[in-house]
């Protein structure tokens, strides 16, 4: 049986990934240009707005650090400041963005692209 950690929804809600320093899923909704985070003890979701869309993200060696894929770029993005710190452009084919991506057993960020089909929505 299923149960319900919260009735928060995403319009394309992607890539979780779990905290254990943390204890938090975070997940990216795509189209909403949003980082979210469930705190499943208290039913609490944290939502971080975005200026563009997130396609996927790693965690890093702090905690309040995640390495970040948006559509233009990839970057760090500190959660207590909302600082996000850009590192390089979206590789590939211009007006690609970043997508699914994940750390390898070496600690690489692994991610691929592709071509947007949508905007952020409010």
């Amino acid at each position: 049986m299923f149960e319900a950690l919260t009735d928060t929804t995403s319009l394309l809600g992607e890539c979780p990934v779990w905290c254990e320093r943390t204890e938090r899923l975070f997940w990216t909704d795509i189209p909403c240009c949003e980082l979210r985070a469930l705190d499943p003890e208290r039913g609490e979701v944290q939502r971080w707005s975005l200026p563009e869309p997130l396609g996927s993200f790693a965690l890093t060696a702090d905690e309040d650090v995640l390495l970040m894929g948006l559509a233009s770029c990839l970057g760090y993005y500190n959660l207590s400041t909302g600082r996000f710190s850009k590192i390089t452009a979206t590789p590939g084919v211009p007006g690609t963005r970043i997508n699914d991506g994940r750390c390898d057993r070496m600690g690489n960020f692994v991610f691929s692209t592709m071509e947007p089909v949508s905007r952020c929505k409010p």
